[in-house]
């Protein structure tokens, strides 16, 4: 987490304003509060007696920008995705780490104000929550989020390349704006390789993004209100995401409303 020296520099040799967690971490001392070691102890033990892995009777966050409608629904029915394998239960077990470590590092850094918090959103059947809300700062006024990412090398370069958010990731952020009443945020791209690098994007809330945002959940609440399953990928279960990414790939073709 100390690749910011450099892109604060050439942000603000760029004549942009500096970004607020490149910005903050770039003053940190680089030590842990009690008071955000706490508070994220906290949070653990609250994820530990809870199972936030569920979606029934809810549109998931992290399912909003899914290339698979059917992955939301089958969600949504509360189907259960099947246990990850070896590798897969790793890397999802590093990027829970990750979320909690850097939650630590932005209330002690004090770039975050709350972790985890919480959204809901009737009218869209929207529920869940983020990662966090961004503390108050004078070069972003408004209210902020924010969202860590950890991904792969390929995902890592094409973001660090476009400085753009994927598309996926948007339609996620749409939400948490509606839902919130959000002005920006704050995503932070973190890659898990043979090094660890970051780079955070911002994300304001435009009217091509909530009009992308309603659109997206217009076509997922008619699949509710018709009661019907999307049908699988044209291409399952070859497609990557099917293979790589979705849990109810073995299910997928027989699962009913």
């Amino acid at each position: 987490m100390t690749q910011t020296s450099a892109s604060l520099l050439r942000d603000l040799q760029a004549g942009v304003k500096p970004l607020p967690i490149t910005k903050a971490m770039a003053a940190w001392d680089r030590r842990l509060t009690p008071e955000a070691v706490q508070r994220v102890h906290d949070q653990e033990l609250l994820d530990l007696g809870g199972d936030r892995s569920s979606g029934e009777g809810r549109l998931r966050g992290s399912l909003l920008g899914s290339p698979c409608a059917r992955e939301q629904m089958l969600s949504y029915r509360g189907y259960l995705s099947a246990d990850p394998d070896e590798v897969g239960d790793d890397l999802m077990r590093d990027g829970t780490e990750r979320h909690y470590l850097w939650q630590k590092v932005g209330l002690s850094a004090g770039f975050l104000s709350d972790i985890e918090t919480k959204v809901s959103l009737p009218e869209w059947k929207f529920g869940g929550q983020l990662d966090g809300l961004m503390a108050p700062t004078d070069d972003w006024p408004g209210r902020g989020g924010f969202e860590l990412k950890t991904t792969k090398w390929d995902y890592f370069k094409e973001v660090r390349d476009s400085r753009q958010v994927l598309h996926k990731h948007l339609l996620q952020i749409g939400g948490y704006f509606k839902a919130l009443d959000l002005d920006w945020f704050s995503v932070v791209y973190e890659v898990r390789g043979f090094r660890i690098d970051w780079i955070e994007l911002m994300v304001e809330n435009t009217p091509a993004l909530r009009a992308m945002t309603e659109a997206n959940f217009g076509g997922q609440l008619r699949w509710i209100e018709r009661g019907e399953l999307p049908p699988p990928l044209p291409d399952y279960p070859t497609n990557r995401h099917c293979s790589y990414w979705c849990g109810y790939t073995r299910i997928c073709p027989s699962a009913e409303w």
